[in-house]
């Protein structure tokens, strides 16, 4: 299966992480992965179902702030869009953020590169408990978060 917009190379990844489970979504509207992950240019680069997923991710020019460092909500929502996938891909449903904290270690000079690892810590009957970690090309860590997700499953 090649997916709209997921690059050749990243085909196999993307179906360990969805399978047939993308046809359904998309019968249903639901698109994976999201707009915002096309937008940034995540690329998924690593998978361990219900466990933990790796995306890539530019940090350009486009998206600095007046020092020319990456804008922190960038990064924010480069942790919540490698989250996301990762929670959809367990659940094969939908889901929603209810909570993300980001801390700030250091900054990522523009244009580089950043790796984001999600990881599931726990998981209840419709909530899920992730932690990430965002490194920079150096391999730096420039940002952890933990987060929260609801399924949406079943509502």
């Amino acid at each position: 299966m090649v997916t709209a917009g997921i690059r050749e190379e990243d085909n196999a990844l993307f179906e360990a992480m969805f399978g047939s489970f993308a046809q359904e979504a998309a019968r249903n509207g639901i698109q994976i992965p999201p707009n915002s992950v096309r937008e940034f240019g995540g690329r998924f680069t690593e998978f361990e179902a219900k466990k933990r997923l790796v995306q890539t991710f530019p940090a350009p020019v486009k998206f600095s702030n007046p020092l020319g460092m990456l804008q922190g909500g960038i990064i924010g929502a480069y942790i919540d869009d490698t989250m996301g996938p990762l929670c959809f891909s367990t659940i094969k449903g939908p889901t929603t953020t209810i909570g993300l904290n980001v801390n700030y270690l250091r900054s990522v000079k523009c244009p580089d590169t950043v790796v984001v690892e999600a990881r599931i810590t726990g998981r209840g009957r419709k909530v899920l408990h992730l932690e990430a970690e965002v490194k920079d090309s150096r391999g730096k860590i420039v940002a952890t978060a933990t987060s929260s997700v609801l399924s949406l499953k079943g509502d």
